[in-house]
């Protein structure tokens, strides 16, 4: 991880890789994540790697940025493969099964992310799917859908109804 950490800069507190390509930084605070500025050219040098930096939050439990050069992407804004490892790191690192998450990208997004055994929930409830497929890919552990009716308790007050009133305008109703 020696050329990752040198490519992502500031200063990370440990460091965890996961096979299939996926580094885990986490850093002492928040203000650390937002500030980083990495060098994309000696991250794509690495190849496709994903890099996801990560702390405790002050307006979410957890913050996390996500960088992908090596496959294209610079910065993701919004990533469902990183959170589906992020919510069993920090879950035990925090003692709950539901987290509340925010990637700090320059569009952002927040979620609600719920560990239920060995599968993970997730729910993005402010992001915009500009493209791809938000069905999880192999990298993901188990990633449900579910009806806003049968939503897990989630970390974000309002959630439920957020998703409700987004699911009825989607009825057209």
């Amino acid at each position: 991880l020696p050329a990752l950490s040198e490519g992502l800069g500031g200063a990370h507190i440990e460091s965890h890789w996961r096979d299939g390509g996926y580094s885990l930084f986490l850093f002492p605070d928040e203000a650390a994540v937002r500030a980083l500025t990495p060098d994309f050219a000696t991250i794509r040098a690495q190849g496709d790697v994903m890099l996801i930096a990560t702390a405790p939050g002050t307006d979410s439990d957890i913050v996390s940025r996500v960088f992908v050069p090596g496959g294209g992407v610079d910065e993701d804004p919004v990533t469902g493969s990183a959170h589906c490892l992020l919510t069993p790191f920090w879950a035990e690192r925090l003692g709950k099964t539901q987290i509340s998450a925010e990637q700090a990208s320059a569009r952002g997004g927040r979620l609600g992310c719920a560990l239920e055994g060995d599968r993970v929930i997730l729910v993005l409830y402010r992001g915009v799917i500009v493209s791809g497929d938000p069905r999880p890919g192999p990298e993901s552990m188990a990633v449900d859908y579910f009806h806003p009716e049968s939503l897990p308790e989630l970390a974000f007050p309002r959630d439920v109804r957020i998703i409700q009133d987004w699911h009825a305008t989607l009825r057209g109703g």
